[in-house]
């Protein structure tokens, strides 16, 4: 997933956009399939983005909306997502409803399949009740809100767009093979290890992300320098601390290889 979000799509230029899907695009090469956000405020942009992804190599693109003087109802995110199609690639749905001002329900997601191109929707609503109710549905549902992870997983999400598996990635992939083999425990284990204080970082997170992956040697989002200067010393040391254990954790004797950047 390139350009996912985490903070970063919508402070993109189109220009940089399409410069990180170029480079995204020659940098997985065929290893996986690459999905582009596309989304933007005018639905002619969104179909430049989603051509230009195209040309790229992309499989699919994750669409939000219109955030400003968008849809208001079913009907509106029907059509718009129904336009959205003209762009030739398979569509993933975005829920904010807390950004978009329209929220997803189950009869407008069994709709939004009626759309051949429509392949699945990314919750980020952060409400677990609701998306609890749209995974009930049976279509393909996948999370985006870090905190609900794996209680989306228990709940039966089908997949997940997720800003910690570019942190790190070995215990996000270890987490999610225990709970597609229902060993519950260690997906509790993996959960709570996955990154150090997450829960007490707030709005550092994302800026945790970047200085660890700079630690790496990689460069993520926005300039590292500065992302890195707005991280407490002892979370920018908690941060390095928790990519190195990524890289050699194993649980219950299983190892895995690094996922695949999701954000």
């Amino acid at each position: 997933m390139l350009s996912s979000g985490t903070g970063m799509h919508v402070y993109f230029s189109q220009q940089e956009s399409k410069a990180l899907v170029e480079c995204g695009a020659k940098v997985i090469g065929k290893r996986a399939r690459i999905i582009v956000q596309t989304s933007a405020l005018l639905v002619d942009e969104i179909m430049e983005c989603t051509h230009h992804a195209a040309d790229c190599g992309a499989d699919g693109v994750m669409v939000l909306p219109r955030f400003f003087e968008g849809p208001t109802d079913d009907d509106g995110v029907f059509k718009f997502y129904a336009a959205v199609v003209r762009g030739g690639l398979l569509i993933i749905g975005y829920n904010v409803p807390q950004v978009v001002g329209v929220e997803l329900t189950p009869s407008l997601l069994r709709r939004l399949n009626e759309i051949p191109e429509f392949l699945a929707v990314k919750d980020s609503s952060g409400d677990l009740a609701k998306q609890a109710a749209l995974i009930r549905t049976g279509l393909p549902m996948m999370n985006g809100a870090d905190a609900l992870v794996p209680y989306a997983m228990y709940a039966g999400v089908k997949g997940l767009i997720w800003g910690d598996a570019n942190f790190a990635p070995k215990t996000c992939t270890q987490f999610v093979t225990a709970a597609q083999e229902y060993r519950w425990d260690d997906a509790r284990d993996l959960a709570s290890a996955r990154t150090c204080h997450v829960a007490d970082l707030g709005g550092r997170l994302r800026a945790v992300r970047v200085c660890g992956r700079r630690h790496d040697g990689l460069r993520s989002g926005l300039p590292a320098p500065a992302a890195c200067a707005s991280v407490r010393k002892e979370d920018r040391r908690d941060a390095w601390r928790a990519r190195r254990v990524d890289r050699t954790r194993t649980v219950s004797g299983i190892t895995s290889s690094s996922a695949p950047s999701c954000s």
